[in-house]
């Protein structure tokens, strides 16, 4: 193996410039790789965050506010587990609630501060500028963790510690301690009401632009302060600890209301009808429809993709098929002394491996390197290309295929040639 090894860095020093323009050739293809396989990721990957809330019997609500009945007049729902509480049989919530009037101490900005529940949380999947996203470690900890945008007018960083107050209450305060700021061009889980609406998965992502935003938007936890109940901890944003005095919330935001699966569809509606007495809503979808007209989209988004991605195969096919001929046919007078210092030709198959394996590994690392460098430098921050599984194993599959016909190419090449034959044609 270690023979091999050392005679396949000779074959390729022997060629230098034309395994360079090789290992440049791998990188571009598996630069292009990636960059095809980020832009297919990003049209679906909202689609499966979303997706296993979705096929369920319930509803999909874009709420003006939801309310309960309570003594003959309305009254704000103020988290999932209010809901909960008002309505039998329900499975799973996915919600955010808005915060009424909020201001940060220090902050000249105008602020808008949202609570999102453990499943919203789940369905986005942020680029941080700084920091990080929600996590188990924040369940519970002891001060409120806060992601927020990253258009503020002063430069905040992660760590920093605010003061979250209201305009309705100047005795109401909580500390809040900045876990991870938002990169700009976010697609966040929220609902824009001046946008025409889809009926299908988009309605629940908007774009988040640093330039076209007036307002910070800051993120917090349902999950950590429903957590934090049992110790008493951030009362003002629990009306069950202060049902007097705290933080005004409101149910304005997308919410999705799934129920188990035994009850009958009757007993749904019944349940949703006390809902919908006391709530206003912009817009409901039932969620089987909604799952229905998601799926259609997505697979009508690809389907424009298929032609692309039939070109691109067949272009990689040839390409790979025409440099390692080519290489091959470099090495094959080589290959033919090695035949006669007693290699067979699966060993000089083995030579031809290990070479294009080695180039790979380079181009590889080359690429990577790349992006990473790229994407460190700003220079690639607006576009969809980025490095994740995926496209780890998608540039690994194609780059695993050229160094795989590179040791098929040259038994085929010379399987039926003699050694002789093969140096008189190389000399010649």
């Amino acid at each position: 193996m270690r023979n091999i090894l050392k005679l396949s860095i000779k074959d390729l020093k022997r060629v230098e410039w034309m395994s360079l323009l090789c290992i440049f050739f791998f990188s571009f293809v598996a630069l292009a790789t990636a960059s095809m396989v980020s832009a297919i990721e990003i049209k679906v990957k909202e689609y499966w965050l979303l997706k296993p809330y979705l096929n369920n019997a319930g509803v999909l609500l874009l709420p003006a506010c939801l309310a309960k009945d309570s003594s003959n007049h309305g009254s704000l729902l103020r988290d999932e587990q209010e809901i909960k509480e008002y309505l039998n049989g329900v499975e799973d919530i996915v919600c955010y609630e808005r915060i009424w009037e909020p201001k940060i101490v220090g902050l000249s900005d105008e602020v808008e501060a949202y609570c999102y529940d453990a499943d919203a949380i789940r369905c986005m999947a942020p680029a941080m500028k700084e920091g990080r996203w929600f996590g188990k470690e924040d369940r519970n900890a002891e001060t409120l963790s806060a992601v927020i945008t990253g258009n503020a007018k002063k430069e905040l960083h992660v760590g920093d510690r605010l003061l979250l107050k209201t305009s309705m209450d100047k005795d109401v305060e909580i500390e809040i301690e900045i876990i991870g700021i938002l990169q700009d061009r976010n697609m966040l889980f929220f609902n824009d009401i001046y946008r025409k609406t889809t009926g299908d998965y988009r309605d629940c992502y908007y774009v988040f632009q640093n330039d076209a935003e007036e307002r910070v938007k800051v993120f917090l936890s349902d999950e950590q302060i429903l957590a934090g109940e049992k110790d008493g901890r951030f009362g003002y944003l629990n009306y069950r600890l202060s049902p007097k005095k705290g933080f005004q919330k409101e149910m304005s935001g997308i919410t999705i209301i799934s129920f188990q699966k035994d009850m009958t569809a009757q007993e749904i509606e019944d349940e949703l009808q006390k809902l919908y007495e006391m709530s206003t809503f912009h817009h409901i979808f039932d969620l089987k429809d909604f799952y229905k007209s998601s799926k259609k989209y997505v697979a009508q988004d690809l389907l424009v993709w298929l032609p692309l991605l039939i070109c691109a195969s067949v272009f990689i096919l040839i390409t790979v098929i025409s440099v390692n001929t080519i290489m091959i046919k470099k090495q094959l007078g080589n290959y033919a002394i090695y035949y006669l210092c007693g290699f067979s030709w699966r060993d000089c198959a083995g030579l031809s491996f290990a070479a294009a394996g080695l180039e790979c590994i380079v181009a590889f690392l080359l690429t990577v390197t790349s992006i990473f460098l790229l994407k460190a430098t700003g220079v690639i921050n607006n576009s969809a290309i980025h490095i994740g599984f995926v496209q780890i194993v998608a540039m690994l599959v194609v780059l695993v295929l050229f160094a795989a016909l590179s040791h098929i190419l040259p038994r085929l090449l010379v399987s039926k040639t003699s050694a002789k034959e093969v140096l008189t044609a190389n000399r010649m």
